[in-house]
């Protein structure tokens, strides 16, 4: 309802009906995005490009062969005979 105010002059003058005044509203801060729900743990499994190794294998002759090799170098320098290392010897240069 419009309600008539009188001036100084006397006259009312008619008055629009105004809203009492509020307090301007805030904006709120933004809030970060909730993380979402955590996920089961993945199952840990190493992927690998390395190819299988091969094992190289050497024929009984070929390590007998080898060991009397080294057997015969030993003696040429002057030392014991000793067939069980000459032979885990051979082995190991025939496998590497």
């Amino acid at each position: 309802m419009a309600t008539k105010k009188p001036t100084k002059e006397g006259a009312a003058k008619p008055v629009a009906e105004t809203k009492p005044k509020t307090a301007p509203k805030r904006i709120a801060a933004a809030k970060p995005a909730a993380k979402p729900a955590a996920k089961a743990a993945p199952k840990l499994t190493r992927k690998t490009n390395a190819k299988p190794v091969k094992t190289v294998s050497a024929s009984k002759s070929e390590i007998e062969l080898c060991a009397y090799y080294l057997s015969v170098e030993r003696r040429a320098a002057g030392l014991k005979p000793d067939l069980v290392a000459d032979w885990l010897e051979a082995e190991r240069q025939l496998t590497a």
